[in-house]
């Protein structure tokens, strides 16, 4: 047999509660020369039961425990081939090659086991001179060091005192020049990295200069997320307010306490009112609308069931005519009738001093002639709660336009309106609509 590799150590391995078989990857001639040692919490001790070494006289095998190593223990596996040689040769005797070709693998072992050895061993590097260094006598307290002429080691005394006194759990230690040793500083830093100083750290030092928040936030004239306080002349850059849960678009005010209270945002078509004193979203109101109803003949038309809550209403003309002189009355009504007087209106033709008319009867706009025809619009609207007011633009003839305006107290709550006529004639053109909102 040779001995091919140099290798005379596996390991370490490492134990995990679980693997019991250790691989060993070089030639072991005699088990008790493969020693087996296992290190815990930094104490290394050879195994000598327990265990199971297969193998043997064969560059492979395995180390087997009867009980799988710890999580934590390092397994090591080393040939110590002993520095003895139990083979006599006599004079003139029978040589057995195998048995010198064994004995030569063994010297072979040796040298690799203690050159192994001394691999492990402090040496200093091949261009020094020095050469039988020597470790000094023990000596209690001492360190070992080079000697003042750099050629040997020496003990080395007067080093500053290492002993640590610490009566606090995380204390951060300090070193003092009277004493030559480290000291508790009174500060503290956990595991988690949070740093107590015993005193307070001025600002010009980059501290707070208080060891409290609110200490800290008045020395530093800063704003807290929960105190109450009163900015002067401060500039919020980009703020972000939270009041309950919030969304983009949602607007927020003043509640009577100080407060701040948020309105969350509308729907769409919604506008911005005010209810109880307070911002609130309300429906925007949209127009509804009647069909036309004829002016070819009789004396009125009445739009009814008008809903309450009506604030604003218009009333359409279209190419209206009447078969003599009449004016157009518009009528404002309530329970179902309209209201005949208690009307200021009055109209007048744009660029004259003539042409006007005046009435009691109803919101006025002038026609005057049969041959005429009226186009236009009047807009009635609700002043405050049974008060109306009336403004109305129309074209009675080419070139000629009335303006008007007027104002109507209903007895009760409007729910009507007539189109009629200032005398007795009766239409005979046209049409007419409403509608309101």
């Amino acid at each position: 047999m040779t001995v091919s590799s140099s290798t005379n150590r596996n390991g370490p391995y490492s134990g995990n509660g679980s693997t019991t078989a250790f691989a060993r990857t070089f030639l072991v001639t005699d088990a008790d020369h493969l020693k087996v040692y296992q290190t815990i919490s930094g104490v290394t001790t050879e195994v000598t039961s327990g265990i199971t070494k297969d193998g043997i006289g064969t560059a492979s095998g395995n180390v087997t425990f009867d009980t799988a190593p710890a999580t934590g223990t390092s397994i090591t596996l080393i040939r110590e081939t002993p520095l003895t040689q139990e083979t006599d040769y006599s004079a003139q005797g029978v040589v057995s090659t195998t048995q010198v070709e064994t004995d030569l693998d063994l010297a072979a072992m040796r040298v690799q086991d203690q050159q192994e050895a001394l691999g492990r061993s402090v040496k200093v590097p091949v261009a020094s001179s020095l050469a039988n260094l020597e470790l000094p006598t023990p000596a209690a307290g001492a360190a070992i060091g080079w000697n003042a002429a750099g050629d040997g080691m020496a003990n080395i005394t007067g080093l500053p005192d290492a002993t640590v006194s610490a009566s606090t759990d995380n204390a951060i230690m300090r070193y003092d020049t009277g004493t030559g040793g480290l000291q508790d500083s009174g500060a503290t830093l956990d595991d988690s990295g949070n740093l107590s100083l015993p005193v307070a750290l001025a600002v010009a030092q980059g501290g707070t200069g208080s060891t409290t928040a609110s200490g800290a936030r008045t020395a530093l004239d800063a704003v807290g997320l929960t105190d109450t306080q009163t900015l002067t002349n401060k500039t919020l850059t980009s703020p972000v307010i939270n009041v309950t849960s919030d969304a983009e678009g949602d607007i927020y005010y003043r509640t009577a306490g100080g407060a701040f209270a948020r309105l969350g945002i509308g729907s769409t078509d919604q506008v911005l009112t005010v209810a109880s004193g307070l911002p609130s979203w309300e429906d925007l109101a949209d127009w509804t609308q009647t069909s036309f109803s004829a002016t070819t003949s009789g004396t009125a038309v009445d739009f009814t069931s008008i809903p309450s809550g009506v604030n604003e209403i218009d009333v359409i003309i279209d190419g209206v005519s009447f078969s003599g002189t009449d004016n157009i009355l518009v009528q404002l009504g309530t329970g179902g009738s309209p209201e005949t007087s208690g009307y200021d209106s009055s109209t007048m033709l744009i660029g004259s001093t003539g042409n006007n008319n005046s009435s009691t009867a109803g919101f006025i706009t002038r026609v005057s002639f049969a041959s005429n025809t009226a186009d236009g619009l009047f807009r009635l609207f609700r002043i405050d709660g049974n008060q109306w007011a009336a403004h109305s633009f129309v074209r009675y003839q080419s070139g000629s336009h009335q303006v008007g305006s007027g104002r109507k107290s209903l007895s009760g709550e409007l729910d009507m309106v007539r189109v009629t006529r200032d005398g007795s004639n009766t239409f005979d053109a046209g049409q007419v609509a409403i509608r309101y909102k």
